[in-house]
């Protein structure tokens, strides 16, 4: 993509904005954003209403984000894959009063939702926009700009809550950290409904960097972008990297491309070695995004831990009492800075239990080393397991597995995945009957889970292994899953 670097500079905000081959243009989004929020602004007139967000990434899902902002209301991202359960069950959770959806919304979707109101993402340039011009009032900087699901051990989503002036704190923190200015073009291939791909336009806002978006994490089509729009920033999950270097075939990136930022799960050493502008990062939804992230350019001491914190970002390792352990020693992760959510929505309980004192405790495990380098150590624990960047509950597909009349017993661990890093495993117990087959699951699951929570592997039993004192034998369980021999 070519730039006039002058009137970029001068303009500021989203320096080009392009998808696919479609460029956008400062002023042209700025039209599309003030003409949406308008109508935005007549179909829910009273200010500060939450509104869903519902589409792929593209344009028309970023100007419906602002527009939102514009017309005085809280925008939240909602998952395209969660099912119509899932999806009414955030809507109901969250409390939104309409959904802007783009042309593939599903009809079920739509009777699953009733009566909430959806409107197109897309403002049409032949709608009529009345006789007289809407005022609209664009959220203050303190105002709460988007809603985000982060996922938790019981599988129900927890909401958080970020200010416009948070999202632009930890915007500034991470550009600031990368020296990122206005003649970098990001890629954002992540989507818009995780913390980690909407966190990227907004760096490109107060950098003036173009933003170049990309519907899907097609390796392909990510190479593809690489080399002919001479991109010099993208962020991606472990998996999506191994992806996009397995199709180049050893054949090395393009001198433009000064940085790969790899996050959402741990990311093997061999991984990195196979690139070295790859830079592991370390982030949580409640922290706004990224906490700690390697730098460009760095040595490989540093590029083996997660990075140093962002400018802001303070990190502590604490022990099950909350007291800081010695340097070097193992603890849990506990975080505070910009960007950062202070509390959940409609969840007391958790809110008390993970934000502490202006603190973030992150639930993970880790260690900072004489550099001041963190080291993740585990994630989550045992209640949630990350495949392919996405963070998935074992309870919640247990609970999901159960609802079926011939599942007499359900548990889901983690397995390690050359592709996914993780993936869910789930070992069945059945009434006598038919046989099944591991496609008559995924046909009872459709309704109920999104599709990236469906198990992998399904073994089938007459019975459940079984402790002395009755409980599940989940070690004999691991095993089975695993494919190891019981001897």
């Amino acid at each position: 993509m070519t730039n006039d670097s002058s009137d970029k500079r001068k303009a500021g905000g989203y320096g080009r904005l392009s998808e696919w081959s479609h460029l956008l243009a400062d002023n042209q989004f700025d039209e599309k954003t003030a003409r949406l929020a308008a109508r935005i602004a007549v179909w829910f007139p009273e200010r500060r209403t939450r509104l869903g967000l519902w589409g792929a990434n593209s344009v028309e899902y970023l100007s419906a984000l602002v527009a939102i902002l514009r017309s005085g209301h809280s925008a939240m991202p909602l998952d395209p894959r969660l099912s119509s359960r899932e999806l009414s069950e955030v809507a109901e959770r969250a409390g939104l009063a309409g959904l802007l959806v783009d042309r593939d919304f599903p009809r079920l979707y739509r009777s699953a939702l009733t009566p909430l109101p959806c409107y197109p993402l897309a403002a049409r340039g032949d709608e009529d926009d009345g006789d007289a011009p809407v005022r609209t009032r664009e959220l203050a900087e303190g105002d709460v700009a988007v809603l985000m699901c982060s996922s938790g051990s019981t599988g129900l989503p927890k909401i958080v809550p970020l200010t416009l002036r948070s999202i632009l704190q930890h915007a500034r923190a991470v550009c600031a950290h990368l020296s990122v200015t206005w003649r970098d073009s990001w890629i954002a291939c992540l989507p818009f409904s995780h913390i980690g791909g909407l966190a990227i336009p907004f760096r490109c806002l107060v950098s003036g960097a173009s933003l170049l978006i990309s519907r899907s994490a097609d390796p392909e089509e990510l190479n593809r972008l690489i080399e002919l729009e001479e991109a010099t920033l993208i962020s991606v999950v472990p998996t999506v990297l191994e992806r996009m270097l397995s199709v180049r075939g050893g054949q090395p990136f393009p001198l433009s491309l000064r940085m790969i930022m790899v996050g959402g799960g741990p990311v093997p050493e061999r991984l990195l070695a196979r690139s070295g502008i790859a830079i592991p990062t370390y982030g949580l939804t409640e922290a706004g995004s990224t906490v700690t992230c390697a730098r460009p350019g760095c040595d490989e001491s540093e590029r083996a831990s997660a990075g140093l914190p962002l400018p802001g970002m303070q990190i502590k390792i604490t022990d099950p009492k909350g007291k800081s352990v010695a340097r070097g020693d193992i603890g849990e992760i506990v975080v505070r800075g910009p960007g950062a959510a202070t509390t959940y929505v409609g969840n007391s309980e958790a809110s008390a239990a993970t934000f502490v004192s202006g603190w973030i405790k992150t639930g993970d495990r880790g260690r900072l080393d004489a550099h001041g380098f963190l080291h993740v150590e585990g994630r989550r624990g045992e209640d949630i397991l990350i495949s392919g960047g996405e963070n998935v509950s074992p309870a919640e597909i247990e609970a999901a597995l159960r609802l079926h009349p011939r599942v007499t017993a359900a548990v889901v661990m983690p397995v390690d995945s050359e592709e996914w890093g993780q993936s869910p495993a789930a070992f069945l117990v059945l009434a006598p009957g038919r046989p099944l087959k591991k496609i008559h699951i995924y046909q009872f699951l459709e309704d109920k889970l999104a599709r990236f929570k469906f198990p992998k592997t399904v073994v089938f039993a007459e019975t459940l292994p079984q402790l002395s004192n009755g409980k599940p034998d989940l070690k004999t369980i691991r095993k089975i899953l695993e494919g190891q021999s019981l001897s």
